[in-house]
């Protein structure tokens, strides 16, 4: 009863320990500092970087340090800073993978492929987004979740797959939903309305720019409604392009570049033969501080120029054009070489693993083998124990049954015994017994002695020796003469002239009882025979 009552208080103990342990351990990663800035983070990145960057990350431990190597990677992502390293969220991934926190996994996962896609490196972005997506099944981040899909539409829709963007897209739309998060729906549905224009999907795309648009804050209506202005000069209807073109001027803030506007407007009075309004818009797209958009201005302008038949405007616009479209095609050869190493990087490094799993399925395939033989050598090993044990067992209750049989049929017979004992102190006794004996001095007669002698002791062992081995010769009736007066195997053999004559005594057990028996059981057999009542 005394330690029925003290178990409660050691489970209680236990408990208390447990409890302590984990505290222990999740205050080892949840530093305050960190704690602090994943805080700040959301709402006020730039402060989470200023605290993070203000902690040495060598006093961390390993679960601090890899939580540190995440909110770092978050903070710069946030704070729009070009990453050029995947080897601090490449920690944070070995980490959580490790420690199956499906949470933080997902969080560096999706960060390791934001890294990538800074680096260029989009096919590993994409990968580690997808990885993101796997290991966020059971997660509840929504926003996390339907940045991810967003991302992943984005990179499907520089592949020209359309479908697929879409779809990332629509999923990464259905979670903004969830959170009513009308500026991100917005967003998402500009991107995927911009993935069925570049598929010449025109209708699709104009559906999805009015939904965007009917979603967008009025900071955020000006480039829907530039592109909108632009699907309606694609489709030739020139009245609705001017009226959304001229509503996106209007609309845009002055934070933001007018320079595509002007593009699309100047473009737009170009077809219409709207010359100088044309020029005016065109060269003020001219301005803009994007290389692409500067070409496209004086692509129309030198195609305006040569028109109007002013050569040297036209000569001026060609040329301009030329020197940017072919630093453009350029700067497009370098990042399709640096596409296609990174291609052939990632596909030497597709063959290396898919060269380590061979090798990891041969070694296996090797050990399944000789863990196969090695059982099966176990079993074979197994069952000769058993049956060897199983056959001394035999032959032990055997040896027992004989040894028993051959002292009750001794009792049962003592005047057999007596006249046999009687007969061991006679001189022909001693002839065969005595090893200082020669074999040469035995003679026939003496051998003929020796059997009248037994055989008149026991007068029907004779006859039961042949009805158990039918076909016994000379030398092996001798053989059981002197077994039955406890002549030694050795002096046996001599006498008979029998070589090997233990391996003869006990193929001689084995065809008398038809069962492998060791040579010391003929002694019994043949002695419980002699021993046997006479049926004569």
């Amino acid at each position: 009863m005394c330690y029925i009552k003290k178990i409660p208080v050691a489970i209680a103990v236990l408990t208390a320990c447990l409890f302590a342990l984990y505290a222990c351990d999740r205050a080892t990663e949840s530093h305050p500092v960190l704690l602090r800035a994943e805080q700040l983070m959301d709402q006020h990145p730039d402060s989470a970087l200023m605290l993070l960057d203000s902690i040495i990350p060598s006093t961390l431990s390993e679960a601090g340090h890899a939580h540190w190597c995440l909110l770092i990677t978050q903070a710069r992502d946030k704070n729009y800073i070009t990453h050029t390293s995947d080897s601090l969220i490449r920690i944070s991934c070995d980490y959580y993978t490790e420690h199956a926190d499906q949470d933080r996994l997902m969080k560096a996962y999706y960060y390791r492929g934001r890294v990538n896609q800074d680096i260029g490196d989009a096919r590993q972005a994409q990968e580690y987004y997808l990885k993101a997506s796997d290991a966020g099944t059971i997660s509840t981040d929504s926003a996390l979740k339907a940045r991810i899909y967003s991302n992943l539409g984005v990179l499907y829709s520089l592949q020209d797959d359309t479908p697929s963007a879409v779809s990332m897209m629509e999923k990464a739309l259905d979670y903004f939903r969830q959170m009513r998060d009308t500026s991100a729906q917005s967003t998402v549905l500009q991107d995927i309305a911009r993935a069925w224009h570049l598929s010449d999907s025109l209708d699709r795309s104009l559906y999805y720019y009015q939904q965007a648009l009917a979603l967008a804050s009025p900071d955020n209506i000006a480039y829907p409604l530039n592109e909108i202005g632009g699907i309606w000069l694609d489709k030739k209807e020139y009245d609705q392009a001017f009226a959304y073109l001229h509503a996106a001027l209007k609309a845009l803030p002055p934070f933001l570049p007018a320079a595509p506007v002007y593009l699309i407007l100047g473009e737009a009075h170009l077809q219409t033969g709207n010359v100088d309004s044309a020029r005016f818009y065109l060269t003020k797209s001219a301005c803009s501080d994007n290389p692409r958009t500067i070409a496209s201005a004086y692509f129309h302008l030198y195609h305006l120029e040569r028109q109007e038949r002013n050569l040297q405007a036209y000569s001026l616009a060609q040329e301009k054009y030329e020197r940017l479209n072919d630093s453009i095609q350029q700067e497009n050869i370098h990042e399709t070489i640096q596409r296609l190493q990174r291609l052939y990087d990632y596909s030497q490094l597709e063959n290396k693993v898919k060269e380590e799993e061979w090798k990891h399925a041969a070694t296996q395939r090797d050990l399944n083998f000789i863990s196969a033989v090695a059982f099966l050598l176990f079993l074979l090993s197994a069952g000769c124990v058993y049956s060897l044990y199983t056959s001394r067992k035999r032959v032990k209750e055997q040896k027992v049954r004989l040894d028993s049989t051959f002292d009750s049929l001794a009792e049962a017979n003592p005047t057999i015994l007596e006249s046999l004992n009687k007969f061991k102190t006679t001189e022909l006794f001693s002839k065969f017994a005595v090893e200082a004996e020669k074999s040469d001095d035995i003679t026939g007669e003496d051998w003929k002695a020796l059997e009248k002698k037994l055989c008149k002791i026991s007068p029907g062992f004779r006859p039961r020796l042949k009805v158990l081995y039918p076909s016994i010769s000379r030398d092996i009736f001798r053989l059981c003469y002197l077994t039955v007066l406890d002549i030694k195997p050795f002096r046996i053999g001599t006498l008979t002239n029998i070589n090997h004559i233990s391996k003869v005594r006990a193929r001689l057990c084995l065809k008398m009882t038809g069962e492998k028996s060791s040579a010391d059981e003929l002694d019994n057999l043949v002695k419980s025979l002699f021993f046997s009542v006479s049926t004569s």
